[in-house]
């Protein structure tokens, strides 16, 4: 059968050592094949192949066989020519290539040589055979040898001649041989791949978007590729095929020149792909780029993707680079407003806030950009779905109160998802103000520098009389005076600077005329009694001028320590400031404020020769008091003005009689007494060496950060007790004036 289908003589050419000798035998073949294609015996050429791959190409040991055999079936394929092929093309495709891994590269060459005749004369008739030859060209490209090189290269040019130019070209049969190649790490065939998906972008017949997931990730990990020259392709082909992502999703449906419609993307698979190339460093930035673009493009298509996305985003708010940094903030911006252009009531917004909720506070153990950016995630839900809070506020507030020792931009936030899962739960909120009570007073009061932002904070979201009701309530029971006395002296401060607490100051004015005002009064008294200098500032406040005078003459029965002196020199410039206009202006009727001018003499006397004493003498001064007052009878403690209605405009004196009559009646003496147990309280502890913090330094400090003053200096342990008294005195009054 052999020598039917090529004779002796053939055989004896094919094998000669000599490459014209080979030739003329091939020439022979070609004439063979003629002549049968004449005779339309199809039979005899697919024997004649047959015995060609037996006789020569499977002759492993014999390198003329086999450069026989492929120059034999070159002569076969251009013997058969174009018309007369197509039954023979898979036969004399395989032949080659089965040579593509011989150990010689010299067969390797003349295999490429031999499968280039084939592409010749079959042209599109090939593409059947697409993903075995483009496998093949990616095996020969893993080569050193340069003749090989050259070789694949030929065949590869006219493999894209016959892609770009025949109608049977398949997208999906190449996307599936290029999934098989994608992963690989070879340099030459990631250059390879990347430039046949360039090329493919460019023929307007052909679209690969719809297939994108096949191939996106391999993309993706080639931007990690340590040779500029890949990473850069790679980078060129994620720009091109994004662009034509964005001009399918801007054609309109009916338009005939788009070859594939945004339905036909995959933008559930395209997006995952870009999320998880967000993990690796190099692959990051365009990521982004594309997750940004997808949430646009894709609309609500992307809502059972926000959870992952969040978790990926938070990641990267807090990435060490700064263009990193804003592209996630621009993407959280893009889902932020998917989020909020998709109806409350959408049935996928539902689906997803579970998995929203784990993610946001997974986040806030992150960096602080992380949480920052978390924290205002959860404030834009809640709003959004009001009703999540109750379900979301046991799994948050722990997480929230741990947030407090942070940056102050996340204290905020922090405090404002608070206020918002609490504002109608005044038990919750209560219970959270218990808990920072104790987030203060624990591990040495190292939290205490906190307590002023967070009050001032807390005083602007939420009601303050609540706010400081409930607080001074938490305080009074708590036993360590030493920390009460601290913080009060920090909260009065803010009570006495905060322009946001303006209305209760207001309210507090009030508290000898109105029963609201006076029973918040009272609550305060309560706990402001743990620090006598902030009481008299609260009585000062609350124009309870005779109970003032009676707390001064209780300060001559203690001890005057250089805390309480501290405390006295700031608020003598409390009084000078314009939260205390008011009391200076009641100083020009003395007679109708006799208990004001002897409240301040009191403090005068209780002062040493200091520039505090100087200013608060000058005023009393100013006023010529001395001449001026009338002969004292008995008072009760004047107040402000009450006005029969709010349109009742008329002023009044503050002593005036519609005033005494009008004046609630307070139980002064229960709350002096009062006053007095908590001092005698604190001098017991102070005897047993209670631990506590020192109002003075930790008044001055929120005293300094309401004002904006610069920390005080802190007197060495090693001087003198009296000169670091009267030093101290020096800085903080020298650092009041600047203020």
């Amino acid at each position: 059968m052999v020598d039917m289908a090529i004779s002796q003589e053939m055989v004896r050419m094919l094998s000669d050592h000599k490459a014209d000798v080979r030739k003329k035998g091939a020439a022979e073949v070609q004439s063979k094949v003629e002549e049968l294609r004449r005779a339309k015996n199809g039979n005899a050429v697919h024997e004649l192949i047959r015995t060609v791959r037996a006789r020569f190409l499977k002759q492993a040991d014999a390198w003329e066989l086999r450069k026989g055999g492929l120059l034999a079936v070159s002569a076969i394929a251009i013997g058969l020519g174009s018309a007369g092929i197509t039954d023979f093309v898979a036969e004399l495709v395989e032949a080659p290539l089965e040579l593509f891994n011989d150990s010689d590269t010299a067969i390797k060459y003349h295999a490429a040589e031999c499968l280039y005749n084939v592409a010749r004369v079959a042209r599109g008739l090939l593409l059947a055979q697409f993903g075995d030859i483009f496998g093949g060209i990616c095996r020969l490209k893993c080569n050193t040898d340069r003749r090989v090189l050259n070789a694949s290269d030929t065949l590869d040019v006219i493999l894209r001649n016959i892609a770009t130019e025949s109608t049977a070209f398949s997208a999906e049969s190449f996307v599936k041989t290029v999934g098989m190649h994608i992963q690989r790490t070879e340099p030459r065939i990631r250059q390879h791949v990347l430039s046949w998906l360039l090329l493919l972008d460019s023929v307007p017949e052909i679209s690969l978007l719809q297939h994108l997931p096949r191939f996106l990730g391999g993309v993706f990990a080639m931007l990690a590729d340590p040779d500029a020259k890949i990473s850069g392709l790679a980078k060129k082909v994620l720009d091109t095929y994004l662009r034509r992502l964005r001009e399918c999703a801007a054609a309109a449906p009916d338009d005939r020149l788009t070859i594939v419609s945004e339905q036909d993307v995959e933008w559930g698979d395209v997006m995952s792909m870009a999320i998880d190339a967000c993990a690796e460093v190099a692959t990051r930035s365009n990521a982004l780029t594309w997750i940004i673009d997808i949430l646009t493009l894709a609309g609500s298509r992307m809502i059972p993707y926000i959870p992952r996305i969040l978790k990926v985003m938070l990641s990267c708010v807090a990435d060490d680079q700064e263009a990193i940094r804003r592209k996630a903030s621009q993407a959280v911006e893009n889902l932020a407003s998917l989020f909020l252009s998709t109806p409350a009531t959408d049935e996928a917004i539902k689906a997803v806030l579970a998995g929203m909720l784990e993610t946001l506070t997974q986040a806030l153990r992150h960096p602080e950009e992380a949480k920052r950016c978390a924290l205002e995630c959860m404030l834009m839900v809640l709003d959004r779905h009001p009703e999540l809070i109750s379900e979301w506020n046991p799994k948050l507030f722990p997480n929230i109160l741990s947030l407090l020792t942070s940056s102050d931009e996340v204290v905020e936030l922090a405090l404002e998802v608070l206020a918002m899962t609490t504002r109608d739960n005044s038990t919750e909120f209560r219970d959270f103000l218990t808990r920072l009570v104790s987030l203060l007073q624990g591990e040495g009061y190292t939290h205490m520098s906190r307590a002023g932002h967070i009050i001032r904070t807390l005083a602007k979201i939420t009601p303050s009389g609540v706010l400081f009701s409930d607080l001074s309530d938490i305080l009074s029971r708590v036993s360590d005076v030493g920390f009460v006395s601290s913080l009060v002296t920090n909260i009065n401060m803010i009570l006495l600077t905060s322009p946001e607490l303006l209305p209760l100051r207001n309210i507090l004015k009030r508290a000898l005329h109105d029963p609201d005002a006076k029973a918040l009064f009272e609550k305060l008294y309560s706990c402001w009694s743990y620090n006598p200098v902030s009481l008299l500032g609260l009585c000062l406040l609350a124009r309870a001028y005779e109970h003032a005078y009676t707390l001064v003459q209780a300060f001559g029965e203690m001890e005057m320590t250089v805390g309480m002196l501290l405390e006295i020199d700031k608020l003598i410039q409390m009084i000078e400031s314009p939260v205390f206009t008011y009391l200076r202006l009641a100083l020009l009727e003395p007679e109708d404020n006799p208990y004001l001018v002897k409240t301040l003499f009191g403090i005068l006397m209780l002062l040493p020769q200091s520039p505090a004493f100087h200013d608060l003498h000058k005023r009393l001064k100013s006023v010529n008091t001395v001449c001026s007052l009338k002969p004292m009878t008995a008072h009760v403690d004047p107040a402000p003005v009450k006005r029969k209605s709010v349109n009742d405009t008329r002023p009044r004196s503050p002593h005036s009689k519609s005033s005494v009559r009008d004046a609630l009646p307070l139980d002064w003496h229960r709350m002096l007494s009062h006053f007095r147990q908590v001092e005698a309280q604190k001098e017991a502890y102070a005897k047993v060496g209670f631990r506590c913090v020192a109002p003075d330094d930790s008044g001055r400090r929120m005293q300094d950060s309401a004002m904006g003053a610069k920390p005080p200096l802190v007197p060495s342990a090693a001087e003198p007790k009296e000169q670091q008294d009267l030093d101290t005195l020096s800085v903080v009054r020298t650092e009041t004036e600047d203020c």
